[in-house]
């Protein structure tokens, strides 16, 4: 595996794992409290948007299944961001069912690539 899409997927596992754990929100904007850690998280996913779009990489590296799950994932960001222009931070975010539905899918696409993609040296 090239140097590049490992790096590429390391970054996603992290972002998932983030995007999926309330506490690892916690976590986070304690140690940046400046920062609107759904706005970062939703960042993050974005700079993984474009790795998506790419459909040479993602059918030399990953099987079909997971091509589609992190698909779909994206799309929910997508109307995820045009529902909620105006989010709430860290903690008041988990009341917004539409996130916690985020947060809920994330996990589930973390383990989705933890079954179906590439073994990773993190």
């Amino acid at each position: 595996m090239k140097p590049l899409f490992q790096n590429i997927c390391i970054n996603l596992k992290r972002t998932l794992s983030n995007l999926s754990s309330q506490t690892e929100q916690e976590v986070y904007k304690s140690k940046v409290p400046y920062v609107h850690i759904p706005d970062e998280l939703i960042a993050q996913w974005e700079s993984i948007r474009v790795f998506i779009a790419d459909e040479g990489l993602l059918t030399r590296y990953l099987d079909q299944f997971l091509i589609d799950e992190l698909r779909k994932f994206d799309l929910l960001i997508i109307e995820f961001c045009k529902k909620n222009r105006n989010i709430d931070d860290v903690p008041d975010v988990f009341t917004n069912k539409d996130w916690r539905f985020v947060m809920k899918r994330a996990k589930h696409l973390r383990a989705v690539f933890e079954e179906h993609g590439p073994q990773l040296e993190d």
